[in-house]
C-alpha cells in the first residue's frame, strides 16, 4: 500500500490532468437550441464542396504536421494526435472535428461541425521501500465532446476566412480578446489554439 504522501501526490496529479484534460470549472446551461446553434451554421451562395474545402483548409493550417482526413461525400472526419510533457508526468490523446455539409432544398448548405477529444494520463511515481526506482500509472480516458462555445466560435470564423466571409484571419490573441469581451464566448480552445498547434496566419485569400 502506497504511503500516505506518495497517495496525496498521485491523488494532485490524477485531480491536475483531470482538470487539464476535462475542465473543472462549471459550464453555463444551454438550451439544445442553443448548443445546436454552435454546432450548425447556414451558408448562401457558396456549394457544398466549397464548404468542406474551406474547413479542410482552416484545419490543415491550424496543425500543417499532425492533421489527417477521412473524407465522406458529405464532409470528413479529421484527428489530430496530441502529447503534453509535464515534470510529474504526460498527457496524450486525439482530437476529432466531424463536418458534415448538406444542401437544403431552398439551395442554401448547412454545415454541421461536432468536436471531441479523447485523452489519457501517466504519471511517473517513486517506488516506496527498498526497491527504489520509479512506476508508471495510467490513466485512461474516454472520448468527451468539447462543450466550449469559443472553440466552436474561432472554427467557424477560421471556415469563413477560407470562404471569403472573413477579412482577417482569427488567430488566437484575437480570440482570447473576444473571450475576454463577450460573455457568450467561454470555453477552452485547447483543440484550436493548445500547445504545438500552429497561430501563423494563411495567405490572402483570392
Amino acid at each position: 500500500m502506497p504511503s500516505r504522501p506518495l497517495a496525496l501526490y498521485r491523488l494532485m496529479f490524477v485531480a491536475m490532468l483531470i482538470g487539464f484534460l476535462g475542465g473543472c470549472a462549471s459550464l453555463p446551461e444551454l438550451s439544445r437550441e442553443e448548443w445546436l446553434a454552435f454546432h450548425n451554421k447556414t451558408y448562401e451562395n457558396v456549394t457544398t464542396e466549397e464548404v468542406i474545402e474551406a474547413a479542410e483548409k482552416a484545419l490543415e493550417t491550424t496543425d500543417p504536421r499532425d492533421m489527417t482526413f477521412s473524407h465522406r461525400k458529405d464532409g470528413f472526419l479529421a484527428t489530430r494526435p496530441w502529447l503534453y510533457y509535464m515534470v510529474i508526468g504526460a498527457a496524450s490523446g486525439t482530437d476529432f472535428y466531424d463536418l458534415t455539409v448538406t444542401e437544403l432544398d431552398d439551395g442554401r448548405v448547412r454545415a454541421e461541425l461536432y468536436m471531441t477529444r479523447s485523452g489519457s494520463m501517466m504519471a511517473a511515481t517513486p517506488n516506496v521501500g527498498g526497491a527504489g526506482g520509479t512506476s508508471v500509472t495510467t490513466i485512461p480516458g474516454n472520448s468527451q465532446p468539447i462543450e466550449s462555445t469559443a472553440a466552436y466560435y474561432a472554427m467557424w470564423k477560421r471556415f469563413d476566412y477560407f470562404l471569403g466571409l472573413e477579412d482577417q484571419w482569427y488567430d488566437c490573441p484575437r480570440i482570447k480578446a473576444l473571450k475576454d469581451a463577450d460573455p457568450s464566448i467561454w470555453g477552452h480552445t485547447d483543440n484550436v489554439c493548445g500547445i504545438g498547434l500552429s497561430d501563423d496566419p494563411p495567405p490572402p485569400v483570392d
